[in-house]
């Protein structure tokens, strides 16, 4: 409730101050979490096992992502515009990159225990779930990147025009995750593409959130 009501109030305090940017973080995670709680319906009938599995990789996902969340969320509100590389701040940044890598891991590790059982279809579906949940995590690395390289604020990077003004690799952003929510679980499902939205969390600029 903690966190839903922090992502609540800073949308609502951009929209009546208009000096808002999209923070990449908070909106790549959600697209993950939404993902997590849809990718049951868009696969067939499990095995006990599979279902089991399933289960697992889910909550193991969501567990991760708003842990992810809620670091990078204490770091905001404690360092607001500064850098992360701001000696006062490294710490509490270095929490966030640390819980993403630890939900790189936790993921990695689950996905070598599918059971043999689940269709090729699903387990398609389910790779691709998994991948796109990682990269959300990651997305504090490339803000890093991208702040350090900018000298901008984690919070008011965005990786999208970053990335066509200093020509590097393409970003992950809220918009091309849900592009491949949509391509490589839903195909033409247009129920599935529904379950997924991007909602753009905003941070003040110059103000803490």
């Amino acid at each position: 409730m903690k966190k839903k009501a922090l992502r609540s109030l800073v949308i609502v305090s951009c929209l009546l101050l208009c000096a808002c940017s999209t923070d990449e973080v908070l909106s790549s995670i959600d697209i993950a979490l939404q993902a997590a709680g849809s990718i049951e319906a868009q696969l067939g009938q499990l095995s006990p096992a599979g279902a089991a599995f399933l289960t697992t990789i889910t909550n193991d996902a969501t567990t991760g992502l708003n842990d992810t969340e809620e670091w990078y969320s204490d770091y905001t509100a404690a360092c607001g515009n500064a850098a992360p590389t701001t000696p006062s701040c490294a710490t509490a940044w270095g929490k966030a990159e640390a819980s993403a890598t630890a939900t790189e891991q936790t993921l990695t590790q689950d996905l070598a225990s599918l059971p043999p059982d689940v269709p090729a279809a699903d387990v398609t579906k389910i790779k691709a779930f998994v991948n796109l949940a990682i990269d959300a995590a990651n997305v504090v690395f490339e803000i890093h990147n991208a702040a350090t390289q900018s000298g901008q604020a984690p919070a008011s990077v965005a990786l999208a025009a970053f990335t066509k003004k200093h020509g590097t690799k393409k970003n992950t952003t809220a918009a091309s995750l849900k592009a491949r929510w949509n391509s490589e679980v839903c195909g033409t499902n247009k129920s599935c593409r529904a379950m997924v939205k991007v909602h753009k969390y905003k941070t003040q600029k110059g103000k803490k959130s």
